[in-house]
């Protein structure tokens, strides 16, 4: 199979002496000395580390619970999430290693429940670290993967995210060499394994680990109830593949003689993914007395390895890629002529990670110069600067470049306290567009940076820099905004710099520096009859300015799409919008009541979909929308108890094929109160899928109360290029209003606009005004009331509330008058965030201004500034605010893909409940039995659809789904005729094997050349096997259990 390898090794058994211990490093987080357990020695953490609290925790008196668990290190969820803390350690590059995070808990953050968080390797997306249950139970957890150094160091790192509610921890870090022989099977450079179970069937000890393991790999104790247990004589194992130890064919789970065996391993639901499987076998008879024990293994009625000889040497029977999801059941069938029966005695479960993208190499080398010369740089300067994404550096900006290289394009380190110099290695991050590093305490000379030709912006004000400006810096073709005032610099402005066109240059505060000369340009244009004001601004990321016409216009009529109250039989009508029952637009789920007196209706009922063997299942509904229309997307919640638990379910929500965001109500719903999530989106087909999905994180069934999906007007939020990115809302307020929520029919889309008042302007009321036909047509209601500050006095706003992960923002600022302005008393501000020029000389009137940025970057708590300039006569107000994150979106499956699956699945009268939404995307939440190709054209390559309980048929589109290798859809009750699948030029492998289809097998099966294996036995199959199938070379056919004509 294309994506599938199975490979028979038998072992070699000799007896070896005890291992020395394990190459690597084992960490014993937060302790201040070493200490040597079980033959091992652990050493403190602070050579690995650069941030974390060194805590202890009072763990139980038992042997179970080792002295590394009594220390832990502790890191800071203040501030903005989405950020990661690592351990970086000298590795050799393309050796692979083990890694093994260990946590408990213990309390240490003052709650009673360990928070939940993620953890990265490099830049790879290692796992969610959920140990709530483990603590529950009084035990500690650990996460084990194998990956290959790609570089000198490996970083090992812990991240805050949504779903975290207190400080993540790590108790213990192991990373242990391994042999080149071990799992190196596995293509390193592209993949990574997570453990999912390494087990020791039939024995009931303590995990097996060093010195029975030389590697230090847990094998954990494995027994089922029905069959019994045997002890096997003392063997030991040396030299083989994956080198397990001897220990585990000490003890085996056997069979009776000529019973097929059945084996639910490992123990727990798998989401849909590709497994690196490994099966230990070793018999206790001599073979070569005439008692054979051969057998067959399947996997979920898939054949896995036929006629398998176990025999005193031992064998291990191992796939690289095999695709599971939901519970997995191992089968063992004695083959015929076997004398004896099953027996098994070891087994590993990986699941299959694809590695997640790296920064250039030269740009991390040179980001590390610059941190080495910061006193004090930012905690998560370590592991990857750009990966995962969600991960990225405090104040790091990537972007992909040429031959599909990351590279960094921007940094943002304004007011962050920053010390120490700006070394020269910043000049060999090339790609470089934009440098924000005002308002810190560098000191030393500015460097030569005349090597970033592609360099916009430069900001170096309100720092200590001293010495010459160079002179090169004029010498760089896009520069147009350089600001170095407010420091200690000497010498003269170079004149290259006084002359270059269009160079924004503020060279003031300097007291040394003899000439002072400043530029600056505004550039003005006309759309939509707006006044649109480009300024140059940091990232070429454009900032607009609106005037506002203001006219009275009539009641806005009801917005267009849909409103659908999710779980409800009947439809309902509320301020005076008609909700539609959902049954309609999903096809999976359980519809619920809430009865709680006085509900909202639409918060009376909720859609529940099932946890169980569901987990990275997404369920969608999917509604019917204009291609190309931009679309507000509104879910909302309210747990209401119904899952029996006192708290509501962590989940997540998808568009399409774009992740969208983690659904966290549990403080909302701690405070009696619903919650709702919104984002705009184009829609890229005919329809709009929205999806709520079950992660790791997820402890009971995921729900859904409401669903809006509005047709927005063309001016609405237009400058955002939605081919590219969805905008999720962070944030839109009325400034200085204390009054329920403004929504339709205030604002004739149904955006929300929450109250929002701060405690150090006042609050006044203006008169009523209505605003219509310009940009984001907010509703006339925000500008019945205002912010405004004392008499001259600046404004400052912390707004958002709340600290943001580093990412790049839309952001809406509404403004206007409350005075008549003709008189000549003038409005005049500037307004900042975070320290930073957002926009100056803003002139605010009676007919009101918006001023807005696409991409505009932001990292923990906001402030914005707004001051009057010099000659203002009053002070500055603002009356309204919109945010959004900036969402790159997922990507697409190849349209054509996309409907023949959409056929297929109206051939089946039962198809897998989550065949909703987009096939393939996000990767993590494709359909169940779907594989899909990587890269940025997305095609699905396989079908694995064995013991569904399927019924139906099979749809003869199923031939356009060209890219496929391989479909396995045996073990159903699928009927009717086999179709041609002649189109399919790399098929490899086609199972349709214990079904019911009829009619004869078509000759141009043959045809495909790449066909290596056709299983079709156990049908109603008529006629004759085509000589095509019968002649073709490298073919395995089986047709046995039909009605052939035998000629």
């Amino acid at each position: 199979m294309s994506f599938l390898y199975l490979f028979f090794c038998s072992l070699f058994i000799a007896v070896h002496s005890q291992p020395p211990p394990p190459t690597g490093f084992f960490i014993d987080c937060g302790a201040n000395k070493s200490s040597v357990i079980d033959g091992l020695t652990w050493s403190p953490d602070s050579e690995y580390v650069f941030s974390g609290v060194p805590r202890s925790v009072i763990i139980p008196e038992s042997p179970y619970f080792v002295k590394t668990l009594s220390t832990l290190r502790s890191f800071p969820l203040e501030g903005r999430t989405q950020r990661k803390f690592c351990y970086v350690l000298p590795v050799t590059r393309n050796v692979t290693y083990l890694v093994r995070t260990t946590y408990f808990y213990g309390g240490v953050n003052g709650r009673d429940s360990p928070p939940v968080f993620d953890q990265v390797v490099d830049g790879t997306f290692w796992s969610i670290v959920n140990t709530k249950e483990d603590y529950a139970r009084g035990k500690w957890s650990y996460y084990e993967g194998v990956f290959a150094a790609t570089g000198k160091t490996m970083s090992v790192c812990v991240a805050t995210n949504t779903y975290t509610d207190s400080d993540p921890f790590l108790s213990a870090l192991e990373v242990v060499y391994l042999d080149n022989s071990l799992y190196n099977s596995t293509d390193f450079k592209k993949h990574g394994l997570n453990l999912i179970a390494r087990s020791s069937f039939g024995y009931r000890g303590p995990t097996i680990k060093f010195p029975d393991d030389k590697f230090d790999r847990y094998w954990e104790p494995f027994g089922e109830i029905s069959p019994p247990f045997q002890s096997l004589r003392e063997l030991s194992v040396s030299g083989i593949w994956n080198l397990p130890p001897s220990k585990v064919f000490n003890t085996k789970l056997t069979f009776d003689q000529g019973n097929h065996s059945e084996l639910q391993w490992p123990p727990r639901s798998l989401p849909a993914s590709n497994y690196y499987i490994a099966l230990y076998f070793a018999d206790d008879h001599n073979g070569s007395l005439g008692n054979p024990r051969i057998l067959n293994v399947a996997i979920n009625g898939i054949e896995y390895y036929s006629n398998l000889n176990v025999i005193s040497t031992g064998v291990v029977v191992f796939a690289t890629k095999w695709p599971l999801s939901g519970l997995t059941k191992i089968t063992l069938a004695p083959s015929s002529g076997s004398v004896l029966g099953p027996v098994i005695n070891a087994g590993e479960n990986f699941d299959v990670l694809p590695l997640g993208r790296r920064t250039v190499t030269r740009d991390v080398v040179s980001l590390v110069e610059v941190k080495r010369s910061l006193l004090n740089p930012p905690l998560d300067w370590n592991g990857d600067p750009c990966f995962p994404q969600q991960y990225s550096w405090t104040g790091v900006i990537c972007a992909e470049g040429n031959r599909n290289q990351t590279r960094v394009v921007a940094l943002n380190l304004t007011s962050m306290s920053l010390q120490g110099s700006l070394s020269p290695k910043i000049a060999n991050l090339t790609a470089l567009t934009d440098i924000w590093l005002g308002n810190n305490s560098l000191s030393g000379p500015i460097p030569d940076l005349s090597q970033l030709k592609m360099l916009k912006t430069l900001h170096l004000e309100d720092n200590q820099f001293s010495g010459e400006i160079p002179t090169l810096l004029g010498d760089i073709a896009y520069l147009h905004e350089l600001f170095i005032q407010n420091n200690n610099l000497t010498g003269e402005v170079p004149h290259s710099l006084l002359v270059k066109s269009g160079l924004n240059l503020k060279t003031f505060g300097n007291q040394h520096l003899q000439t002072q000369t400043i530029f600056f340009q505004i550039f003005l244009c006309h759309p939509l009859s707006c006044v649109l004001t480009f300024v140059v601004m940091p990232f070429l990321y454009p900032l607009f300015f609106c005037s506002l016409f203001i006219v009275v216009y009539s009641q806005p009529s009801h917005p267009k799409g849909y409103f659908i109250d999710c779980g409800a039989t009947e439809l309902s009508v509320i301020d005076g919008r008609e909700w539609l029952p959902d049954t309609n637009y999903v096809s999976a789920g359980v519809p619920k009541s809430i009865n709680i007196p006085d509900i909202v209706p639409t918060l009376s009922t909720v859609r529940s979909f099932p946890l169980d063997g569901n987990t990275r299942r997404k369920f969608c509904y999917v509604v019917p929308v204009y291609r190309s229309a931009k679309y507000l997307v509104r879910t909302i919640y309210f747990y209401g108890g119904v899952n029996g638990k006192d708290s509501p379910p962590v989940f997540d929500q998808i568009v399409d094929g774009t992740f969208w965001s983690v659904v966290n109500t549990t403080e909302d719903y701690a405070r009696n109160m619903s919650s709702y999530y919104e984002g705009v989106f184009l829609a890229a087909g005919k329809t709009l899928s929205v999806c709520i999905a079950s992660n790791t994180y997820t402890n009971s069934d995921p729900f859904i109360s409401a669903l809006e999906v509005v047709l927005l007007g063309n001016s609405l939020y237009n400058s955002t290029d939605f081919g590219k990115y969805g905008l999720a809302l962070v944030a839109r307020n009325n400034f200085g209003y204390g009054g329920p929520i403004i929504k339709f029919p205030d604002d004739q889309f149904d955006r929300y606009w929450e109250p929002f008042g701060d405690s150090n302007p006042t609050i006044q009321s203006i008169r009523n005004v209505s605003v219509s036909g310009f940009w984001n047509l907010p509703p006339s209601k925000v500008f019945d009331t205002e912010l405004i500050s004392d008499q001259g006095k600046p404004m400052k706003l912390h707004w958002p509330p709340g600290p943001l992960p580093n990412s790049s923002y839309y952001i809406a600022l509404y403004f206007a008058d409350n005075r008549d302005t003709s008189t000549g008393n003038s409005r005049v501000l500037n307004i900042s965030i975070n320290g930073i020029e957002f926009y100056r000389n803003l002139n605010v009137t009676q007919a009101g201004v918006v001023v807005f940025a696409t991409h505009w970057p932001l990292s923990g708590l906001t402030e914005i500034k707004l001051t009057p300039v010099i000659g203002s006569d009053v002070s500055p107000l603002i009356n309204a605010g919109e945010v959004f994150d900036l969402l790159l979106l997922g990507g697409r499956t190849v349209t054509r893909d996309v409907v023949a699956l959409e056929k297929m699945k109206n051939s089946l009268e039962n198809p897998p409940l989550d065949w909703n939404g987009d096939p393939c995307l996000p990767r993590q939440y494709s359909w169940t039995g779907v594989t899909c190709s990587e890269g940025t054209r997305i095609r699905v390559v396989a079908l694995n659809l064995s013991s569904l309980g399927l019924q139906g048929s099979l749809s003869p589109n199923i031939a356009k789904l060209t890219a496929l290798t391989d479909i396995w859809l045996g073990n159903n009750t699928l009927t009717g005729s086999i179709p041609d699948l002649s189109q399919l030029k790399r098929l490899k492998t086609l199972h349709l094997e214990d079904n019911v289809f009829s009619g004869e097998v078509s000759p141009s099966l043959g045809d495909i050349d790449s066909l290596r294996e056709l299983f079709i036995q156990n049908n109603n199959l008529t006629g004759e096997v085509p000589n095509s199938l019968k002649v073709k070379p490298g073919l395995n056919l089986k047709t046995s259990g039909n009605h052939f004509i035998v000629p």
